[in-house]
């Protein structure tokens, strides 16, 4: 919070220095917890019976010298 807090009127802040600061005046840095997904039933998968029988997609992905994405299947 205290690194939000100092970025919103506009000061370059770095999370790792404030870390740092937080350290040796024993201060709490508080970490936010992550929310816990509920767990589904789970599907075992379905093996194919012949050859062929399921496939995949392959993506490539590049970059243009003008920084333009191509995403190539």
């Amino acid at each position: 919070m205290i690194y939000l807090k100092l970025r919103q009127p506009g000061l370059v802040v770095n999370h790792k220095r404030v870390d740092r600061l937080y350290a040796p005046a024993k201060l709490q840095v508080r970490r936010r917890k992550r929310k816990k997904v509920s767990v589904s039933k789970r599907q075992s998968l379905v093996r194919p019976h012949a050859a062929n029988e399921v496939c995949s997609m392959d993506f490539v992905l590049d970059q243009t010298a003008e920084g333009h994405a191509i995403k190539c299947a």
